[in-house]
């Protein structure tokens, strides 16, 4: 990356976090992931988030599903981005056309003590046929009460 580049990646948070009071999300998966993608925030023994050029940076595993110890940050108006991650960095669309999106269904909640963050990487007819596995993911939350415990409240 440029320094030009890097500099405007820098302003583009800030700005951001500005407008929308909440501070700008990256969510990075490995190069060629499809599937759905859950985040649980508030786990005890998990480690929080990098903060990176003003980013808070999700480095999702192989397997979809990431942990932190974080909080999960609230507000509305939030700024999303998404990237694969291989040997370069690459913009997955997330808006515009259905023919070149590829993130699906992005949405939030809470199971017990703790809050998550979902969502689906893929086209559109992989979001459909796999939308079961969606129901899977919860499932397997509920069953097992998330990846992590979740930390008390108040820490």
């Amino acid at each position: 990356m440029t320094a030009a580049a890097s500099h405007r990646l820098v302003a583009s948070g800030a700005i951001a976090a500005l407008l929308t009071g909440c501070t700008p999300r990256v969510f990075e998966v490995p190069a060629g992931y499809t599937g759905w993608v859950i985040v649980e925030h508030g786990v005890l023994g998990c480690a929080p988030l990098p903060l990176e050029h003003g980013e808070v940076v999700h480095r999702v595993p192989a397997g979809g599903a990431l942990c932190t110890s974080d909080p999960k940050e609230g507000g509305w108006l939030r700024h999303d981005s998404y990237y694969e991650v291989g040997l370069q960095r690459l913009a997955i669309p997330s808006d515009g056309p259905s023919s070149a999106r590829r993130v699906w269904s992005p949405g939030d909640g809470q199971n017990g003590s703790y809050e998550f963050d979902v969502f689906f990487v893929g086209t559109w007819a992989q979001q459909e046929a796999d939308i079961a596995g969606m129901g899977q993911v919860l499932k397997q939350l509920r069953d097992q009460d998330g990846i992590g415990t979740p930390v008390p409240q108040g820490k």
